[in-house]
């Protein structure tokens, strides 16, 4: 992970929860989440629930999202630089209380060849989580 994220993910992070500049995530997901560009390429995503999203579908909420940033900014893949999933045990359970949570930082790239072996095709990514959860 670059110094630059490093830096900036726990700051993103704090400034989500107290700035309340977060936006709400797909229906039927409790909680909020919000983007942060880290650099001309690179941005960051941070999610959290509020108890109703599964530690799955939070983790599949980063990947939407990262995946419509790319989109949005005229970028094709994605690689992860970070991510730091909070409130996801072993197996998935979370103890009573806990609420999932989580930051994904990762870098756009027009091609294939320019990303390299680890590319995420944000198009694939994006219909392949509405489709899971009927977002079509």
């Amino acid at each position: 992970m670059s110094a630059l994220a490093r830096k900036t993910l726990p700051a993103l992070a704090l400034a989500a929860l107290l700035a309340g500049c977060a936006a709400p995530p797909p229906a039927d997901w409790d909680g909020w989440y919000m983007a942060q560009r880290l650099g001309p390429d690179s941005f960051a995503v941070v999610y959290g629930g509020d108890g109703a999203a599964t530690p799955r579908q939070a983790f599949d909420l980063l990947r939407l999202r990262a995946a419509e940033v790319t989109l949005a900014h005229g970028y094709k893949y994605f690689t992860v630089l970070d991510d730091k999933s909070v409130s996801v045990p072993f197996a998935g359970a979370l103890a009573p209380g806990q609420k999932p949570a989580g930051t994904l930082a990762f870098q756009c790239f027009s091609s294939y060849r320019e990303a390299g072996p680890y590319a995420h095709d944000a198009d694939v990514v994006r219909r392949g989580v509405k489709g899971r959860y009927g977002g079509g």
